[in-house]
C-alpha cells in the first residue's frame, strides 16, 4: 500500500529532524566537535587580509590539523548515531574517541573499497573517450555525454551500496559483515530501492533548504560562521545519520 509506505517514510523523516532536540546538552557536545571546522574558517579569513608569511604558514598548519582531527572523529561518531537510529533509541551518543577513530578508519576503508572498481571503469572509459575524440570532435562530444551518464550511474550505485554497507557496519560492528555483497543486496531488497531513493531525496531537499536558509546567518561577521558551523551543520548531520539508521531498523 503506497499510502502506508509514504506514512512510514514520513515518520522516519519527522523523527529524524526531531532527534537533535532530544537533549540540548548532548547536542551542544556534538556542536563542540564542529569548532574544529569553525577555526579553519576564521583562519581562512585572517589569511585573506594577512601579508605575514609566517602567520599564513601557522594558520595553514592549524587548519590542516583541525581538519584531520575532525575527520578522525566525525565519521566514527556519526556511525554511533546511525546505531542509535537502528536501535530506535532517542539518545544522542557521547564520544568514545578511541572507538570513534577506529570506526572512522573503517568507514574510510569501505569508501575506498567501494570506489575502486568504479574509479577504474571511469578511468578506462575516459581514456577511450579522449582517445577516440582526439581525431573527431563529434565523436568526442558524444563520448563525453556517454561518459558523464555512465559516471553518474556508477556514482549513484556506489552511493547506495556504500550507504547500506555503512549501515551494516553500524549494526554489526564488523567490516566483514559490512563488505558482504550478497547481504548488502538482500538488505537493499528488503528496504526497497524506491524507498531508499525517496528517503534520500527527501533528506537532500530538506538539508539543502536548511543550509540555504541558514546561509543568510553567514552575513553576520564571525558570529554567523560560528552559528552556521556549530549548530546548523551538526543539526542536519545528526538528523540524516539517525534517519538512515531508522530506515535500516525496519529490516533488522
Amino acid at each position: 500500500d503506497l499510502r502506508l509506505i509514504f506514512m512510514e517514510i514520513g515518520d522516519i523523516i519527522s523523527e529524524s529532524f526531531k532527534y537533535p532536540f532530544n537533549n540540548g546538552t548532548d547536542f551542544l557536545k556534538v556542536a563542540a566537535l564542529f569548532v574544529l571546522l569553525v577555526i579553519p574558517a576564521i583562519f581562512s579569513a585572517l589569511m585573506l587580509f594577512s601579508k605575514n608569511s609566517l602567520l599564513m604558514v601557522v594558520c595553514t598548519v592549524i587548519m590542516i590539523v583541525c581538519y584531520i582531527i575532525f575527520a578522525l572523529i566525525a565519521g566514527g561518531y556519526f556511525l554511533s548515531v546511525i546505531k542509535e537510529g537502528i536501535n530506535q533509541s532517542g539518545l544522542i551518543p557521547g564520544y568514545d574517541f578511541a572507538k570513534n577513530i577506529v570506526d572512522s578508519i573503517k568507514v574510510w576503508v569501505l569508501g575506498i573499497i567501494f570506489s575502486l572498481i568504479p574509479a577504474v571503469i571511469i578511468f578506462l572509459l575516459a581514456f577511450v573517450v579522449f582517445g577516440i575524440g582526439s581525431a573527431n570532435d563529434a565523436a568526442l562530444g558524444i563520448g563525453l555525454i556517454i561518459f558523464v551518464v555512465i559516471a553518474l550511474i556508477l556514482a549513484i550505485i556506489v552511493y547506495i551500496f556504500l550507504t547500506i554497507s555503512v549501515l551494516r557496519l553500524a549494526h554489526y560492528d564488523s567490516l566483514s559483515e559490512a563488505l558482504s555483497f550478497s547481504a548488502i543486496k538482500e538488505d537493499l531488497s528488503a528496504i526497497g530501492i524506491a524507498n531508499f531513493i525517496i528517503v534520500y531525496l527527501v533528506f537532500t531537499i530538506i538539508a539543502t533548504a536548511i543550509f540555504f536558509i541558514g546561509a543568510f546567518i553567514l552575513l553576520i561577521p564571525i558570529l554567523g560562521v560560528i552559528v552556521y558551523m556549530m549548530f546548523i551543520i551538526p543539526y542536519v548531520y545528526l538528523a540524516i545519520a539517525y534517519g538512515f539508521g531508522l530506515m535500516y531498523s525496519d529490516i533488522v
